[in-house]
């Protein structure tokens, strides 16, 4: 019955450690392509594409960023 417990307890705790892991994930990343979207979107309307290019480029970085941090998240550990 113990064992049972801690069992559960400890999926609890390891299902609320991956959640705070997405949102502290997700925090770091929403600001940097929300911003750089912003960045791209500015320097495209001022005529200086270069300049737009480069936060395409730091967009898509950062979407790659994104989505290999859930995947080393949500893989599983080799034993």
């Amino acid at each position: 019955m113990k064992n049972k417990i801690k069992r559960i307890l400890g999926k609890i705790i390891l299902a609320i450690i991956v959640l705070l892991r997405c949102i502290v994930a997700c925090a770091v990343a929403s600001p940097i392509v929300v911003f750089t979207g912003l960045f791209l979107t500015e320097m495209a309307s001022k005529g200086q594409p270069h300049w737009a290019a480069l936060g395409g480029v730091l967009v898509v970085l950062s979407l790659i960023a994104l989505t290999l941090s859930f995947y080393w998240m949500f893989k599983k550990k080799s034993k």
